[in-house]
């Protein structure tokens, strides 16, 4: 049987080598957002953690926390999920635009 990774391990390592950051979900109320969740953390480069999870990790003090979808995301559609994530990326790549213009 292969080896498998604990989700706590796993998620501890991204958090100390590979996060710019990191963002609260409620896995239980949000389950139904779980892809645009990952596609937030895609775009944005930062972990999602679930609420359940918080007291498990140990989060560097140093990392940015981002958002907290159980409060900004609570009454989120999957389809509102998308607009709102097509929002952000937009807000944070015309301001790049701009700067190198």
């Amino acid at each position: 049987m292969p080896e498998t990774t604990s989700v706590d391990t796993f998620v501890g390592a991204c958090l100390d080598s590979l996060a710019g950051g990191y963002f609260l979900y409620d896995y239980e109320k949000q389950k139904n957002l779980i892809p645009n969740i990952i596609t937030l953390a895609a775009v944005t480069g930062a972990v999602p953690i679930d609420m359940a999870m918080v007291d498990d990790l140990r989060i560097p003090s140093s990392l940015e926390f981002r958002y907290d979808l159980s409060k900004e995301w609570k009454h989120h559609t999957p389809l509102s999920a998308t607009r709102e994530v097509r929002m952000d990326e937009e807000r944070r790549t015309s301001g790049a635009k701009r700067q190198q213009m």
